[in-house]
């Protein structure tokens, strides 16, 4: 079962049952829900006052529209995304920067940055001349980046993959 965050009516079952002095568990069984969607939900939304399904509610929607505000490292410091596209223009690999990047930069935490962040930068990047160019740069110069193939059967359990293998 794939996990989804709580909507508004949910938050006001939880707000209500908690006024009630109902348990965790009761409230997840009310919803359906597992015990442990429940606790975070609250251990997430609480305020000295307690759990309220309104500021909830304001504290999700502000969650979920900065995540969607594209605030990547690379985006909001100049100095690093100059770094960065240097060096893949020189050709360098994204593991390669960020390990140069801690011996060039050992002090400055505003000069660290993961790999994949790297990639994703790249990736992300609008069509044109920048992205062409830092596409280039990179090993291997695919347009687009594409999930990894998994050379297994996904219907293998680890029961089925350990009799094949003896």
């Amino acid at each position: 079962m794939q996990y989804t965050r709580s909507n508004e009516e949910e938050r006001e079952i939880i707000s209500k049952g908690l006024a009630q002095n109902k348990s965790i568990r009761t409230i997840a069984k009310e919803l359906g829900r597992s015990t442990s969607t429940i606790s975070r939900e609250i251990k997430r939304n609480v305020s000295k006052t307690g759990y309220w399904a309104f500021s909830a509610n304001q504290k999700a929607k502000a969650n979920a529209s900065s995540r969607r505000k594209h605030k990547r490292r690379l985006m909001q410091n100049q100095r690093l995304r100059d770094y960065v596209e240097e060096k893949v223009k020189q050709g360098w690999s994204p593991k390669a920067i960020v390990e140069r990047l801690i011996i060039d930069y050992p002090h400055d935490m505003s000069m660290r940055i993961s790999h994949e962040a790297i990639y994703q930068y790249i990736y992300v990047l609008p069509r044109g001349a920048l992205k062409q160019s830092l596409i280039e740069g990179l090993r291997q110069e695919r347009k687009y980046r594409r999930a990894q193939k998994n050379g297994t059967n996904r219907g293998n359990t680890r029961k089925n993959q350990w009799n094949a293998v003896y």
